[in-house]
């Protein structure tokens, strides 16, 4: 029976300029860790470990550190079953859950020489969108964002912090002025809004390239709004299990939502979701939170899968990301989409000096 090794090495770029700007958080640098599992027969696969920049980190390394402990010497036909008792143990360890899942289908995937799409359900998208996003800054700041990088994006995403409905509006018509008509432009609020600002903002707008991105924070807040006000939304964090996906799909108030493999906990429950939303025909749109190369590239091979009519978007996670140099798994086409490699497994390889 084959024993893994599992190894972590610390991965922290920066972010552009002053940080990336959401209601709840401003990131400045990128807490990750990238993961390595060795299979003693000379290859390897790789995973990233994620957080949610909300919670405290120093509290969640203690105990994905405290997991890891616990993972020496594991056999790789045990390891899903590991995987799935650290999601039933504690929330906060999605996170790893998700890196571990990812090195372990990375891992067979490279192994039968194939993409890691394969494991996933195969391939029905030829490539994705890719969405650009914008931090919350001055309104004008932002207009000029989409005009110097939006041009070829079909879909744009604008990023406000909820603090003052004047200022919001301020920076929403600022950059509904720059959109062509053939975009969409997802309006996110990260959950900051009361409902009765939300229904308030909600109704200034009737523009149809207009998608609000989870206004409130709880699900029944943002089901209420779809009720009240016709507006079209998409659903994001307040969706936190596949109980939560099912509850939405049979609702049908969801004009889209947005599926997080690493907030599951990792790709089987996302596919599953996908998979779900799919069979309701809802749109979805797959990506995460701001990451490197090894899940960016991972969480692009189950977009792939969805079926080209309702894939919203994807997104290039590094994109606000000052990187050093390019570890592969992601190739950029022409329109502003982007795809994953064809090289077996998730085609991204980590340099070896990381783990020195």
């Amino acid at each position: 029976m084959s024993r893994l090794v599992i190894t972590v090495a610390d991965f922290t770029p920066r972010f552009r300029g002053e940080g990336y700007v959401m209601s709840y958080v401003t990131q400045r640098v990128l807490h990750s860790r990238i993961l390595r599992m060795d299979a003693g027969d000379g290859r390897a696969g790789y995973g990233e470990i994620i957080s949610d920049p909300g919670l405290n980190l120093g509290e969640i390394r203690r105990l994905e550190d405290v997991a890891l402990s616990e993972m020496i010497s594991v056999s790789l036909q045990d390891l899903p079953a590991r995987i799935q008792q650290l999601r039933f143990r504690d929330n906060r360890l999605a996170g790893l859950g998700f890196a571990l899942e990812t090195a372990y289908l990375d891992l067979l995937s490279r192994r039968n020489e194939v993409p890691l799409y394969a494991l996933l359900g195969g391939r029905l998208c030829s490539d994705v969108v890719d969405y650009l996003s914008i931090s919350c800054a001055e309104p004008a700041e932002m207009a000029n964002r989409i005009r110097s990088e939006g041009s070829d994006r079909e879909v744009i995403q604008i990023k406000l912090d909820g603090k003052d409905m004047a200022s919001d509006m301020a920076r929403i018509d600022a950059t509904m002025s720059t959109l062509l008509t053939s975009q969409t432009i997802l309006i996110d609020f990260n959950g900051a809004l009361s409902p009765k600002t939300a229904k308030a903002i909600i109704s200034q707008y009737s523009d149809e390239r207009i998608m609000w991105e989870e206004p409130c924070k709880r699900y029944a807040e943002n089901r209420a709004l779809v009720d009240s006000t016709g507006a079209r939304l998409l659903f994001d964090q307040c969706i936190k299990s596949l109980k939560d996906f099912a509850l939405a799909c049979g609702d049908g108030a969801m004009a889209g939502v947005c599926i997080k493999p690493m907030s599951l906990g990792g790709f089987g429950l996302a596919r599953a979701a996908r998979d779900m939303c799919v069979d309701s025909g809802i749109a979805v749109r797959i990506d995460g939170l701001w990451c490197g190369a090894v899940s960016t590239a991972s969480i692009l091979h189950l977009a792939v899968g969805m079926p080209p009519e309702l894939l919203i978007a994807g997104c290039d996670l590094r994109e606000p990301l000052v990187l050093e140099e390019d570890w592969g798994g992601v190739e950029s086409r022409p329109g502003g989409r982007i795809s994953p490699t064809e090289t077996p497994g998730n085609g991204v390889t980590p340099p070896a000096l990381l783990w020195q």
